[in-house]
């Protein structure tokens, strides 16, 4: 996977920009937002491949919760980053990767290959589809002329 565009959620805005310096590592692009609010008006304006969110938000609302709702709105996958593992286990069904803090390069590189991964798997279905399609669609002008031949 060479280019993502991602979403960092987080209310440490230092968190943001570290993991937004080790995503560059990676040659992703990303913007930052620090409230739920923010991240909220950004998936709404801007199509990201990825959004990542700290699973300790605020009072409010919590990353699974935020994130539940831009997937309610955007077929786009979350990742989970948080020091906070009991919560990353509780969750660990909904999100495509959990990255503990403090940050791991090699956890980011995963994410990467996570991701790579389940675009494969997309574009296969596609060409199944695609495949199934034409295929029927062979069969059936098949039928056609056996059908005029038997006249």
């Amino acid at each position: 996977m060479n280019y993502l565009h991602t979403l960092i959620i987080d209310d440490s805005h230092c968190s943001c920009i570290l993991l937004q310096k080790l995503l560059a590592k990676l040659g992703w692009t990303s913007d930052i937002a620090t409230t739920p609010e923010e991240a909220l008006r950004l998936v709404d304006i801007i199509e990201y491949d990825l959004v990542m969110s700290d699973y300790n938000l605020s009072n409010k609302i919590n990353g699974t919760q935020l994130c539940k709702q831009i997937k309610a709105k955007h077929d786009i996958d979350c990742a989970l980053v948080s020091s906070d593992e009991i919560a990353a286990k509780a969750h660990s069904g909904f999100f495509i990767l959990f990255i503990p803090k403090p940050f791991n390069f090699d956890d980011l590189k995963n994410l990467q290959v996570v991701l790579s991964l389940k675009n494969t798997k997309k574009e296969i279905a596609k060409l199944d589809s695609l495949i199934t399609k034409d295929l029927k669609a062979i069969f059936s002008k098949t039928d056609i002329v056996r059908g005029v031949e038997a006249q």
